[in-house]
């Protein structure tokens, strides 16, 4: 004696089916709003950061779009830095503290194309570019996603 039975199991594989599409459409959809999103803040930054030769302004740049199905990392960074290898743009966003020779007598170092000598170099105010930025592109970011996600609901049928 035996006993058998079939479950038509195709609802559940097309449904399973539209949930790997709905992944991979999310993704491609956070993907493309947050690079316009992070090439917004960069436009932004580079028309507010302070410009003396143009180096730091060249070098304000989306460096990462990362998503997932359920996470989305844009990462612009100022990553200008001097002849002698500092990262400048954090001293023009924040501030810096005055500093003095400590090592060495003098501190030497070129201004306007002339080598100055000096003791001591006093503190500079902060003339921050990249948080207003990305706070002046904060409803354009909001825009991006909300026409992203009404197309996605549209897509799904919602």
């Amino acid at each position: 004696m035996s006993v058998s039975f079939e479950i038509d199991a195709s609802e559940i594989i097309t449904f399973g089916q539209r949930g790997i599409q709905a992944s991979q459409m999310t993704v491609t959809a956070l993907s493309k709003s947050g690079r316009a999103s992070g090439l917004a803040v960069q436009r932004l930054a580079q028309s507010k950061a302070a410009v003396k030769s143009g180096t730091m302004k060249g070098r304000i740049k989306v460096d990462r779009v990362d998503a997932t199905a359920t996470s989305l990392l844009v990462r612009v960074v100022a990553d200008a830095q001097s002849k002698a290898g500092f990262p400048y743009p954090r001293s023009i966003e924040y501030g810096r503290k005055g500093f003095s020779a400590t090592r060495a007598k003098v501190l030497v170092f070129p201004v306007n194309g002339k080598i100055v000598y000096t003791k001591r170099v006093g503190p500079a105010a902060a003339q921050p570019f990249m948080r207003p930025a990305l706070h002046d592109a904060a409803p354009f970011i909001k825009a991006a996603f909300k026409r992203e996600y009404a197309a996605l609901l549209k897509a799904w049928g919602g």
